[in-house]
């Protein structure tokens, strides 16, 4: 159902529906790394794919297929994986069997072949498991494993062991879990999505992520690119629960020296509320940078990127008003 909420200073925006899409971790009923493509048309330009590592049970890895420097998600290939007791390929997706590394080499319909290896690692590998591991383990301990809870995923502004210690206490009698990574991007939450998520069964998702896809300054993405890279990971998670209320809060500038990249975080969050949100019917915006952005001394610690004791308090009176506990 649509809706638009208007709650001053907030601007909550929910609108229409996500086509589900198939579960990666289930298992298909055919394999690709041994069935021919069904492709017909002959394929045009170059072919690329990067080079994988994949931890041993820690969600299968999507492959990118890029022609001429363009994802192509339908083209069809067949996979010749040279080590096959280290990983198969199913739709696609990397399923890793044991630790170890693999040469793959995958094939278009006319016959252009690229290779690329596939790194199946042990999950300690994984450079946020002890973080996986903490916030699982502060759940237990201090959550009284509520069932059916509402589960905040992301970034730092919800780690309750580095940032939000009073996280379970501002909460209390609200039946709430906290995944939240500190330093995690999308990506980061792609991988780990079923150990931070699916082992809850939560009733609703408020998510905080993407500040760190854009202000990785290793990453030297344009607004659409990061749109693109931040909006897959919610996509899946849109397709994943799609009977799941999920509340995402916006992307806020950062202060002073931190906010360098401002402007891209704007457009990635100016299109998320007006492109992502309306094509979503389970997908709630929050438009915390309409609150934030006006006065970022108030709103942002000294650190001048974590909401401040203010901040704090706007994410939990608004988050208790809006979302249907």
């Amino acid at each position: 159902m649509k809706k638009t909420v208007f709650l001053l200073p907030l601007i909550l925006a929910t609108v229409a529906a996500c086509a589900p899409t198939s579960n990666p971790t289930s298992a298909p009923t055919s394999d690709p790394t041994t069935s021919e493509p069904t492709s017909e048309a002959p394929v045009e330009g170059k072919l690329y794919i990067k080079n994988y590592v994949q931890y041993l049970s820690y969600n299968p890895t999507r492959i990118k297929k890029m022609m001429d420097k363009v994802e192509t998600p339908d083209l069809d290939l067949y996979y010749f994986i040279v080590d096959e007791s280290i990983a198969k390929i199913e739709n696609d997706y990397i399923i890793p069997l044991k630790v170890g590394e693999t040469q793959v080499f995958a094939s278009t319909i006319t016959g252009q072949e690229v290779e690329f290896t596939i790194n199946v690692q042990d999950d300690e590998n994984f450079i946020y498991h002890r973080d996986v591991n903490s916030a699982i383990e502060a759940f237990s301990t201090r959550a009284g494993n509520p069932q059916n809870p509402t589960l905040f995923i992301g970034d730092s502004f919800f780690d309750v062991n580095n940032f939000w210690n009073n996280f379970y206490t501002d909460f209390e009698g609200y039946p709430v879990a906290s995944m939240g990574i500190s330093g995690s991007q999308t990506t980061h939450q792609m991988i780990a999505r079923d150990r931070l998520i699916k082992q809850f069964n939560p009733k609703n998702i408020v998510m905080h992520i993407g500040t760190n896809d854009i202000n990785d300054t290793t990453l030297a993405l344009n607004s659409d690119q990061y749109y693109a890279q931040i909006t897959e990971y919610l996509s899946t998670i849109c397709s994943e629960y799609p009977e799941v209320n999920i509340y995402y809060l916006g992307i806020e500038n950062r202060n002073a020296g931190a906010g360098s990249k401002n402007a891209y975080a704007e457009k990635v969050t100016a299109k998320i509320q007006n492109e992502f949100a309306p094509a979503h019917s389970n997908f709630t915006y929050i438009d915390s940078p309409s609150v934030f952005n006006t006065d970022l001394n108030k709103y942002l610690s000294n650190d001048n990127i974590h909401p401040s004791e203010e901040g704090r308090q706007w994410y939990i009176k608004t988050l208790k008003e809006i979302v249907e506990w």
